[in-house]
């Protein structure tokens, strides 16, 4: 009989203590919204009756939007985040059955090897029989029971566990739009996979790095990468080249990483993908106190053309722009499919080309910098010997002054 799973016994150990905690919490939350609700509700029968003013009509709509906002968010609260914390009860009820049937027939298997190591005349044989009913009946039970909670386990994992309140609401000078909770949760001096919902209901997953003391700090640089199909951003995660692999094996930086997860090949052109990236950089900045001069975007090989689509339906809007490896072949799609009215936008932003001179995009990276230079800030990068694969990720010198990567110096670059 197999083993069960590490993964299994350490969700267990690390979420059963608290577990309680937070159901209590989410049903002391579901009341306290409740509550809420009702004395909006209050507050805007009030104000309707008594209340005679210019602006009575725009404070009764606000009243109506944050009742609405409040429904929404309890009705998330007690449907997803409910079913998250109920599957997880179960799961934890399962790993203990799963070890009281191994340890069942641990025991009764080293139970039947004493008996059968006697001579046949001193066994046991009731106890032996005993010893194997309980080895196929629980070893039966096991066997259903793990890959079941395997699936559950899995289900867990793959669960929205964001709080959508809808469309964007105005109350006074406040806009609230999607609240997530992982994006004002995330664990500083590492990578938090969170999967954002924008406002045109476009869920894209992202890797979100932050560096420590991030929640205390004000002013920091952000920066977005786009992974490169080269990359198996779309097949195995945006994780497994480049910037990614480097947070995954634990590089330390000095500001806030995104990097965007592709679901496939179209993603990088969508017009809602590109608007919920925005959307979302925007948020982790002002969640953050991050610096809105100090947003920059990058993107290997694929990625490289979502640099192009974001620098294009977003002029003045990046501190810099790095493109490494990539034709440009994207320039102009935001622009009515008007090349000459796409490289007008880019110019506006500065620009980083990063390319090896043994890559076949070469030339494609060469003429766009021709056509930056034509009136824009662009600096290039040829790097010697290179091919398509190496991802950027070499030491650069640009202006006499030497970095470790382009990462670094795009977190020092501020928007003119």
């Amino acid at each position: 009989m197999q083993n069960i799973p590490n993964e299994l016994k350490t969700f267990r150990d690390t979420v059963s203590s608290g577990i309680g905690n937070m159901n209590s919490t989410l049903s002391t939350l579901s009341g306290n919204l409740d509550k809420l609700s009702t004395a909006c509700t209050t507050a805007q029968s009030g104000f309707s009756s008594a209340y005679n003013s210019a602006n009575k009509n725009a404070i009764l709509t606000n009243f109506t939007s944050l009742t609405s906002i409040i429904s929404k968010i309890s009705s998330s609260l007690n449907g997803d985040m409910k079913s998250i914390l109920t599957k997880s009860d179960t799961l934890i009820k399962n790993v203990n059955r799963l070890e009281e049937l191994y340890n069942s027939v641990v025991a009764a298997e080293n139970d039947k090897a004493i008996e059968m190591a006697k001579e046949p005349a001193d066994r046991d044989n009731t106890r032996i029989s005993n010893d194997n009913r309980i080895i196929s009946n629980d070893s039966s039970e096991f066997n259903t029971l793990l890959p079941d909670t395997q699936n559950l386990l899995n289900e867990i994992k793959s669960m929205d566990k964001t709080i959508d309140i809808g469309e964007a609401a105005s109350v006074g000078t406040i806009k609230l739009g999607e609240v997530t909770l992982e994006l004002k949760n995330l664990k500083e001096g590492t990578y938090n996979k969170v999967v954002y919902t924008g406002k045109n209901g476009r869920k894209i997953t992202t890797y979100i790095y932050l560096p420590e003391g991030a929640s205390t700090t004000t002013g920091l640089a952000t920066t977005l990468y786009f992974p490169g199909s080269g990359q198996e951003a779309v097949r195995n995660g945006a994780l497994s080249g480049g910037l990614g692999a480097n947070l995954r094996s634990g590089k330390q930086y000095d500001g806030i990483i995104v990097i965007c997860e592709a679901e496939d090949d179209k993603s990088y052109s969508n017009p809602d993908y590109l608007d919920t990236v925005k959307e979302l950089s925007d948020n982790l900045v002002t969640t953050y106190n991050a610096d809105s001069n100090k947003i920059s975007c990058s993107g290997f090989s694929y990625g490289g053309s979502c640099v192009q689509h974001m620098a294009e339906r977003f002029p003045d809007y990046f501190s810099t722009a790095v493109i490494v490896a990539q034709g440009f072949g994207a320039v102009g799609r935001e622009s009515g499919n008007n090349r000459e009215a796409g490289w007008e936008k880019l110019r506006k932003t500065k620009f980083l080309l990063i390319c090896g001179d043994k890559d076949p995009i070469f030339g494609e990276m060469q003429t766009i910098y021709n056509n930056l230079n034509k009136g824009g800030d662009v600096k290039k990068i040829w790097v010697s010997g290179m091919d398509h694969n190496f991802a950027g990720n070499v030491p650069i010198t640009i202006d006499g002054v030497k970095y470790d990567s382009y990462i670094d110096y795009i977190f020092t670059q501020t928007r003119n």
